[in-house]
């Protein structure tokens, strides 16, 4: 038979109908004989949870009379024979196998996938947890209209239960790969408990590891007005760690650092994570799969490197690690991710730092590297040079910051990403480069419609595309935008498409919790790498009324020898700030120019004189 708790209670017979009793007090004795299955409930106890401290004269005969009925009722839907309810000393028992209760097989359940997902077997935990969570039909006992105090614990631990059950799934989905599945579930478990820190952090962390950055700081900036609202407290140590981290632009690679040790020996292994949304790029992914065909040919006899460049926002990260992860098979012996730091509020990433990560994550150990950077170098090219590895190098500053990481014979595959266009790599190091821009008008929409609701903008087309117009393709403006959209449900989208239009300091493409993460600060890291004459240029560029314009009018308005400035705009260039058009033609585009228009109103006193000269 089955004895079924979690929901309302059921009694299914093996011939498969329901013996369920109809009266309310015959089910609470068959609850409660079921809650304390296999022991035996005395009538004095039976008898206070079905009337309470005054039980009327004829308690004891309608007591006979409900066990009667329910084992007529279990007799008829068990096997002949079959004795379910017996007298007890002076109580009753009823006999089932734990097999038999949903409630005992939910807990066990459980417990097996949470051994799984401490294993690390996450796939595993995921059905386990998934085939325990599937047994509850709504809150235990549900039907019990007048629950007995008695129920009330037992009903509060299995909803307990049931929420570390949740919150176990969740987990194990992220480390499953099904990130977005996760967010989904997390999101809505996160509003239902708003003081529970954990789902916070595992909403924050499904949406990172979903490629989702911006969604996963409007968890946190959720979580911290929660916290505050209903207990006065702010987020712990592992909610502000992970803001920090997605702020920070540190790409996920799982926080557990999973180490694999195949029976041959140590490899390197760090799940291939990205901190941003993959919306198309089907060309981009295709080219890239024709050339890794060609350099890991057979006549192929250098090392397989590739240079993902573009502006700022562009998607370089999300793309590298999503392609990544398709060709990682072919390298059996790990995969290892280093953030270069190139573009980032805190410092490079040091030759030495990241030589001490790449022999870390090769099995060296930490006293056995070297102090000085050329012995370090020396023994990571010794340590790789047989071995068949995949490394992306993320978010380098030059080229010289990758070449000091390069192996030193081929085998392994090197991805560096960078807002520099790494022309050294290419014309030094044989290195490919893949130029990547802005996202069409259908995928920006997909974006748009992905994170703030596709009903929505659906709905809203006009105002959703002018959106995305003004997004300029760029996935980071267009993820920020579609959070903004969806963190504030009351805003229509084309009164927030007008106030992107109309905001001159793009703080409209900010996340409206926390202006310190947005469009303009990731252009504020370009902008600051500049030489003196570049970021100068730069802020001339915004004055121009054409978004085309060649070298004598920059120098003109510069007051500079056109050589001059040709090589401060050969800079811009190189970090994808304008695009040549012809030797000394350029151009300047979308939110990068509105940016210039920008840095140009906060200019020095000489381009602020520029500024009345071109205005006339």
């Amino acid at each position: 038979m089955e004895f079924n708790l979690l929901g309302p209670l059921e009694i299914v017979g093996e011939n498969g109908l329901l013996v369920t009793p109809s009266r309310l007090k015959e089910r609470v004795l068959l609850a409660l004989l079921l809650v304390n299955a296999g022991q035996a409930v005395s009538a004095a106890e039976i008898t206070d949870t079905l009337w309470g401290s005054t039980p009327p004269a004829s308690a004891q005969a309608n007591l006979y009379s409900y066990v009667a009925s329910i084992r007529r009722g279990l007799q008829s839907g068990s096997a002949p024979g079959a004795a379910r309810v017996r007298t007890a000393g002076a109580g009753y028992l009823l006999d089932a196998a734990p097999a038999e209760i949903d409630a005992l097989r939910f807990e066990r359940l459980t417990g097996d996938g949470t051994r799984l997902l401490h294993d690390n077997r996450p796939v595993d935990a995921v059905l386990r947890l998934e085939a325990a969570l599937q047994l509850w039909r709504g809150r235990a006992l549900m039907d019990l209209t007048t629950t007995p105090d008695i129920f009330k614990l037992e009903i509060a631990r299995l909803d307990d239960l049931r929420l570390v059950a949740l919150e176990h799934l969740t987990e194990a989905r992220i480390e499953a790969g099904q990130a977005d599945q996760a967010a989904v579930e997390a999101a809505a478990l996160a509003q239902g408990h708003p003081t529970r820190e954990r789902l916070w952090y595992l909403l924050m962390l499904a949406r990172f590891r979903a490629g989702r950055q911006a969604e996963a700081l409007a968890a946190y900036q959720q979580a911290y007005r929660a916290l505050e609202r209903e207990l006065g407290l702010r987020p712990g140590d592992q909610l502000r760690e992970l803001q920090q981290r997605i702020l920070a632009g540190i790409p996920d690679t799982a926080s557990k650092q999973t180490r694999l040790t195949p029976p041959d020996g140590d490899r390197p292994h760090q799940p291939l994570t990205s901190a941003a949304l993959l919306v198309g790029r089907d060309r981009e992914l295709e080219l890239l799969t024709t050339w890794h065909a060609a350099a890991t040919g057979p006549t192929f006899t250098g090392l397989p490197l590739l240079a993902v460049t573009g502006p700022p926002g562009v998607g370089k990260t999300a793309l590298a690690v999503h392609w990544a992860r398709s060709v990682s098979d072919c390298y059996p012996d790990g995969q290892i991710l280093i953030d270069l730091r190139g573009y980032s509020t805190q410092a490079p990433t040091s030759t030495h730092e990241a030589l001490t990560q790449l022999l870390v994550s090769l099995g060296v150990n930490t006293n056995d590297i070297p102090s000085e950077a050329h012995a370090a170098t020396a023994l990571y090219r010794s340590s790789i040079s047989q071995r068949r590895v995949l490394i992306i190098l993320d978010n380098a500053a030059h080229a010289g910051q990758v070449r000091e990481l390069l192996p030193g014979t081929p085998g392994t595959l090197v991805l560096a990403t960078s807002r520099n266009r790494l022309s050294g790599l290419v014309a030094a190091d044989t290195a490919t480069r893949l130029s990547i821009g802005e996202l069409t008008t259908r995928e920006s929409i997909a974006i748009l419609g992905g994170i703030a609701g596709q009903h929505r903008i659906e709905e809203n087309s006009a105002a959703a595309h002018e959106l995305a117009r003004l997004c300029n393709g760029l996935p980071l403006a267009l993820r920020i935008a579609a959070a903004n959209l969806h963190n504030n449900h009351y805003q229509g989208v084309a009164d927030y498409a007008r106030r992107v239009a109309d905001d001159v300091h793009l703080r409209a493409l900010s996340l409206e919790d926390d202006e310190s993460f947005g469009v303009r600060s990731a252009f504020d890291l370009s902008y600051q790498r500049l030489s003196p004459p570049g970021q100068r240029a730069f802020r001339v560029l915004g004055l121009l009324k054409d978004r085309r314009f060649g070298v004598r009018l920059v120098a003109n308005l510069l007051g500079d020898a056109p050589d001059q400035t040709q090589q401060a705009l050969t800079e811009l260039v190189a970090e994808h700030l304008v695009t040549r058009e012809a030797e000394d033609r350029f151009a300047i585009d979308g939110l990068i120019r509105r940016y210039a228009v920008m840095r140009s109103r906060d200019a020095s006193q000489p381009v602020r004189e520029l500024r009345s000269v071109q205005n006339g």
